[in-house]
């Protein structure tokens, strides 16, 4: 056959290709292309749509629109349910909680993972022949997704009641003002759990675990009552212009205990032992002074404290002592708050 004949054939069947597609009978959309919300109604399903030049694109475009769904909704509920806690105490001062994270307001290609995202599904990639783009919808069914992420809020959940519970079981003040610190501190965990299951279903989750979540907002209150009842009285055996004395205090009132001056009135003591040991050599005064605190009831030393406070020369017992305490004061300042704070179960940032 010559090549004038196979060129005439070839464009024969160009044209007769050209002829078939335009008047064949184009094949119906599917549903979820005309309107993919009544397909995947917002009660049963997380769903959002996706756009592409190719079919992989317009899946990928899903996946990312519904990551980024997913994430802001969550973030969103996670923090109405930080805000629903009762975030300070009685005294005023606010209570130290999970910062929560911020979400970028732009939006790209980059998507969670489908492990986070357990059990995407996508329609099949649809094109779209008159604006020439491909469309595809990924959804999650809500029922699916909260029977998977429901053991790590009930584990979450564990975790917290069981410090709540051992605060029960203390007869210890200050152990129970650790324990309710330590289950609210965990509680955090909670939250986050509750808020991702909540977003699927808002009806199975309170159902479960709503009387939890009424319990974690109540211990701040509970954790303040139990301060309320401690009345402490700050007991030093050397002082100089009651450095230590308002050092301590400021610890104990900031953290919502109240610092009597009664003795006889009060519930605990903090015992501060300054400590100005020195030595003579060679006319001058070699000084290594510690400071020790520890607070205790009639029954219980509920809390230790004990450091050392470097070591210096002076030439005199007058300026000696004025150098002690002014270096017992600095290590107050710059460690008794965290280490107070650490032992009552509070997360130092």
């Amino acid at each position: 056959m010559s090549n004038i004949y196979r060129k005439i054939l070839g464009t024969f069947f160009i044209i007769s290709n050209t002829i078939f597609c335009t008047f064949a009978k184009s094949e119906p959309a599917p549903d979820w292309v005309l309107n993919w919300q009544s397909v995947y109604p917002d009660s049963e399903y997380v769903a959002q749509k996706g756009i592409g030049k190719k079919a992989e694109q317009a899946k990928n475009d899903a996946l990312a629109n519904i990551s980024f769904y997913f994430n802001s909704k969550v973030s969103a509920v996670r923090e109405s349910n930080y805000n629903s806690l009762q975030n300070t105490t009685d005294n005023g001062k606010k209570i130290k909680v999970k910062e929560v994270s911020t979400l970028e307001t732009t939006r790209n290609t980059t998507v969670t993972s489908q492990t986070e995202l357990y059990g995407v599904e996508y329609t099949e990639p649809y094109y779209n022949k008159k604006d020439k783009t491909w469309h595809c919808v990924a959804f999650i069914l809500r029922k699916t997704i909260w029977d998977k992420n429901e053991p790590a809020l009930r584990s979450a959940r564990d975790t917290f009641k069981g410090f709540y519970d051992k605060s029960n079981e203390s007869s210890d003040r200050f152990e129970k003002i650790r324990y309710l610190t330590m289950a609210r501190e965990h509680g955090m965990d909670f939250i986050d759990k509750y808020s991702e299951c909540q977003f699927f279903s808002e009806k199975l989750t309170g159902a479960a675990y709503g009387t939890d979540m009424q319990l974690l907002s109540s211990l701040s209150s509970l954790i303040q009552e139990q301060k309320n009842k401690c009345r402490v009285f700050i007991d030093v055996n050397k002082d100089s212009g009651k450095q230590v004395y308002s050092a301590v205090a400021q610890v104990l009132s900031e953290n919502g205990f109240t610092v009597t001056k009664d003795r006889s009135s009060s519930t605990h003591t903090a015992k501060c032992f300054v400590n100005l040991e020195n030595s003579l050599q060679d006319k001058i005064y070699i000084y290594s002074p510690s400071i020790e605190i520890s607070i205790f009831d009639k029954n219980t030393t509920s809390y230790t404290y004990s450091k050392d406070c470097g070591r210096f020369k002076v030439f005199t017992e007058a300026n000696g002592e004025k150098k002690s305490f002014e270096a017992i004061s600095k290590v107050l300042q710059e460690t008794f708050e965290n280490d107070f704070n650490s032992a009552l179960g509070v997360k130092n940032n």
